[in-house]
């Protein structure tokens, strides 16, 4: 749609496909922050995306045991890092209760063995860990991880259907934001892309159009002075 705006279908055009997503990327973030960040209402369902994490067990000598993900996680959304979701991939682990904790607090909890119905979960350095009472939770190989990413297009590798970033067209998706923002996306990107351009404007207060011979005008003057 933006592309149509632009009117630049053709090869040489100077806008090509990359820079205009990368723009998508830029101002959504941008929106999401401003709308639900900014005024801490709820993020509604589509905007979170979802990655999944094969996990390993680490001994930390300052947490102990530790579990956490391989594989580093694509870069969170600023401000929403208190707004993750966590499952267990698999039907095993499905009563275990989650909740986030900010990586300062990681070393102080997963000890009271009246809590150990619980996995607490923290982001650090981009790689998620886990941590309880319960000595179970370390056989929890893999988990769903929903969250709010900066760019919707690193999480293609962390597909959890098992497709790989290479067999999806970047246009085939769809941007994960609030349907009624998508207007605004366009303006702001278009807005971005689009040049300042002469518009003439009709001056005279009467019911003649007046814009072509206006516009004409504008024209021939421009030429005289090239």
């Amino acid at each position: 749609m933006i592309l149509d705006q632009l009117k630049i279908s053709s090869d040489d055009s100077y806008f090509d496909v990359p820079h205009v997503v990368w723009l998508i990327n830029k101002y959504r973030a941008l929106l999401i922050k401003r709308n639900y960040d900014e005024l801490r209402k709820d993020i509604p369902e589509h905007v979170y995306q979802s990655v999944c994490l094969e996990l390993e067990t680490v001994d930390n000598c300052t947490n102990g045991i530790e579990v956490r993900s391989v594989k580093e996680i694509p870069a969170l959304l600023v401000g929403f890092g208190d707004r993750l979701r966590i499952s267990p991939v698999g039907d095993y682990f499905q009563t275990i209760e989650w909740t986030y904790v900010s990586p300062e607090r990681m070393s102080f909890i997963g000890h009271n063995k009246y809590l150990k119905h619980i996995v607490y979960f923290s982001v650090y350095n981009r790689r998620l860990y886990l941590k309880s009472f319960n000595v179970g939770y370390e056989y929890i190989k893999k988990v769903e991880f929903r969250a709010v990413f900066e760019n919707p297009e690193d999480v293609l590798k962390y597909s959890c259907n098992g497709a790989t970033d290479e067999c999806i067209d970047i246009l085939d998706i769809s941007v994960p934001i609030e349907e009624s923002l998508i207007p605004a996306l366009m303006e702001m990107v278009l807005k971005d892309l689009t040049p300042a351009v002469y518009r003439p404007e009709d001056g005279v207060n009467n019911a003649n159009d007046r814009l072509g011979k206006v516009a004409e005008s504008a024209a021939m003057q421009e030429q005289l002075r090239g």
